[in-house]
């Protein structure tokens, strides 16, 4: 994951998800299960935020500015919590479920938005159609 930082994004270290613009979303487990440790989460969950979060991108979200960052942010937590339900007796998600006709109907709803921006500079990155979903992670493993 961190070559692949370097080359699409022009970052050093591993990041968690990276999302081209042509409809590959690449994410990194490895942070994944160190986020969802740290947060608490099951590693299903902080991967599926991943998901989202570059889908959202594809879908036209942008996060380079701090007002669309929290739009951003708020799409993403709410498909995060339908996506994943969780049972009334309990705070752990039940994976096994598939996605609420409610839930389907807002995802089907989200279609594609204006085309893609980049208030980064960097030729490359733009011309690569990537974009990443937030700061650089600091790790002592550098995943490749």
């Amino acid at each position: 994951m961190a070559r692949a930082n370097r080359q699409f994004l022009g970052h050093e270290g591993p990041t968690d998800v990276i999302t081209f613009e042509h409809g590959e979303i690449l994410v990194c487990p490895e942070i994944a299960r160190e986020q969802a440790r740290a947060r608490r989460l099951p590693v299903g969950e902080e991967l599926l935020r991943y998901i989202v979060h570059g889908w959202l991108h594809l879908c036209g979200y942008d996060d380079a500015r701090a007002p669309d960052r929290r739009r951003m942010h708020v799409a993403q937590e709410r498909l995060v919590t339908e996506l994943m339900p969780r049972r009334a007796d309990s705070k752990m998600p039940v994976a096994e479920r598939r996605p609420c006709s409610r839930t389907r109907q807002r995802l089907a709803a989200i279609r594609p938005g204006r085309p893609a921006t980049f208030s980064q500079s960097g030729g490359a990155r733009r011309q690569a159609g990537v974009r990443g979903m937030g700061a650089n992670i600091q790790s002592d493993s550098a995943s490749p």
